[in-house]
């Protein structure tokens, strides 16, 4: 699930940015990192920091349907 979240970030990402360059190619990484880092320690903050606020996530689980959540409520899970 993480995985999938992360490709998603990703491949997002470069369509908005389109070709990266210096300046939003560290930007990239620097969001990555943070939802990364946020995810694999426990930290809120950094979750948060890893979308846009008004950003909704599209969620999936096995036997059930997908479902919207903010930022926020998914940091903190």
């Amino acid at each position: 699930m993480k995985y999938l979240l992360l490709l998603y970030i990703t491949v997002l990402s470069f369509a908005v940015v389109g070709k990266p360059n210096e300046g939003n190619h560290r930007e990239i990484i620097q969001t990555l990192e943070n939802y990364i880092t946020g995810t694999s320690y426990n930290e809120p903050d950094l979750i948060e920091r890893a979308f846009a606020k008004d950003a909704q996530l599209l969620l999936s689980k096995e036997n059930q349907e997908m479902w919207l959540v903010s930022p926020n409520e998914y940091a903190s899970w």
